[in-house]
């Protein structure tokens, strides 16, 4: 019979699918700028300025990836003096979870 040749190539296909960590990459600032300018992501100012609203907090850094998408991470200093840093992704302005896949993979890059 040919199953055992079949069940070890799905298996491979298994392994070798989606599963995989996307590339991380940095954004420099004339990249940001153009996808702003582009419309293509809402603005890094934008991003703070919301973010900084929601919780109340003080923007200490922001910076920009692009791992499937743009995403910025902003690090604040809240009012009881705690940092935290929040990942918004840029095309919508909606916070990602750290916990996710994709705040995983932003949060061990931007380290």
């Amino acid at each position: 019979m040919k199953i055992a040749p079949a069940l070890i190539l799905l298996t491979m296909l298994a392994l070798s699918g989606p599963g995989q960590a996307a590339t991380v990459r940095e954004l420099d600032a004339a990249e940001l700028r153009q996808a702003t300018k582009a419309g293509d992501i809402i603005s890094l100012k934008r991003a703070i300025e919301a973010v900084a609203k929601s919780t109340g907090g003080e923007p200490l850094e922001a910076r920009a990836f692009e791992i499937d998408a743009v995403y910025y991470r902003i690090v604040l200093k809240r009012p009881n003096g705690k940092i935290v840093s929040v990942i918004v992704n840029a095309l919508t302005g909606e916070q990602v979870s750290k916990g996710s896949s994709v705040g995983r993979q932003l949060s061990a890059a931007a380290e």
